[in-house]
């Protein structure tokens, strides 16, 4: 069944940065002076929630925000850098519940740069830390692993001017993100790697599935995951090899696990470079289309 025409395109401000498709909202980072609301909105585009990134935080000057996620109970998560006054800065958790106080953990271990909520493990980033690991756990039942998958064993390409990169920064594929698919999994896109790593988050098992578009060549993908195991990109329609143009059409593709390749989802639409895909919606795409400032929905085969 297909979405209402109310809901089949949403508009957005045009100071909006980033949008997500989580827990069955459009969530929003926007812009504002001292770094950022965070918006909430159902599908129909009704704002739910703003939250003012820091919002809780004494003396705050100003917040960069690094990242967010909205879990399945309605809880807003937030990872940022805190300004103070006089120079003290502070790397920041937020948690915003539905109803009562926020909650807030420092990060003196860890820069979390990407987010993830887990209902079986708890949250989760990418990024560096004490510990070698590239994936962290940061709340959660006291059993099961708080690191995944030492950076050192993540191969990384090789870029054109030699110039070290890290598996959790933004590379010419695009910048990463971490997916929630099914309960006690999580995926990343490692653009950098050129590749999507899935984890099991209770066995610490991982499995490295190659993005060859992502090897040479500027381009802008993004990934999501299904609670069914599937994922999806939105890669440039282009050979491994070419060099990409600013109006090269961008297309979805579904990762075949039995191959390994990324097949392209029938029937879809032909998006222009800069769409981002923000999530899956039951059997629908969400498209988030800079260039229009507007949220779409794509349906998918089954």
């Amino acid at each position: 069944m297909g979405l209402s025409t109310a809901a089949a395109q949403i508009h957005l401000p045009d100071q909006t940065l980033e949008v997500k498709f989580q827990a069955n909202h459009i969530v929003t980072l926007e812009s504002t002076p001292k770094g950022g609301d965070l918006v909430v909105r159902t599908r129909d585009g009704q704002v739910e929630r703003t939250v003012e990134a820091g919002a809780g935080l004494k003396d705050v000057r100003r917040v960069e925000v690094h990242d967010f996620a909205l879990t399945s109970d309605g809880t807003l998560l937030v990872s940022m850098a805190v300004l103070y006054p006089l120079g003290a800065s502070s790397r920041v958790l937020a948690l915003y519940p539905l109803q009562g106080e926020p909650g807030f953990l420092t990060l003196d271990a860890v820069l979390c740069f990407r987010l993830a909520s887990d209902p079986a493990t708890g949250i989760w980033c990418m990024g560096p830390g004490l510990e070698e690991s590239l994936f962290h756990r940061l709340s959660g039942p006291a059993s099961g692993p708080w690191g995944i998958l030492p950076r050192k064993k993540v191969r990384l390409i090789d870029s054109d001017a030699d110039e070290p990169r890290q598996a959790h920064e933004t590379g010419p594929a695009g910048s990463p993100a971490l997916l929630t698919e099914m309960s006690g999994r999580v995926a990343a896109w490692v653009p950098n790697a050129a590749a999507v790593i899935e984890f099991d988050a209770k066995s610490a098992e991982v499995v490295t599935w190659p993005v060859p578009l992502a090897q040479q060549g500027k381009s802008q993908m993004s990934f999501a995951a299904a609670q069914d195991g599937a994922i999806y990109g939105l890669m440039p329609q282009r050979g491994v090899n070419a060099v990409e143009q600013l109006d090269a059409p961008y297309r979805l593709m579904r990762l075949n696990r039995e191959t390994s390749a990324w097949v392209v989802v029938p029937n879809g639409p032909e998006l222009p470079r800069g769409a981002v895909l923000a999530g899956l919606d039951g059997q629908r795409a969400v498209i988030w289309k800079r260039s229009t400032r507007t949220v779409e929905w794509v349906q998918l085969p089954r």
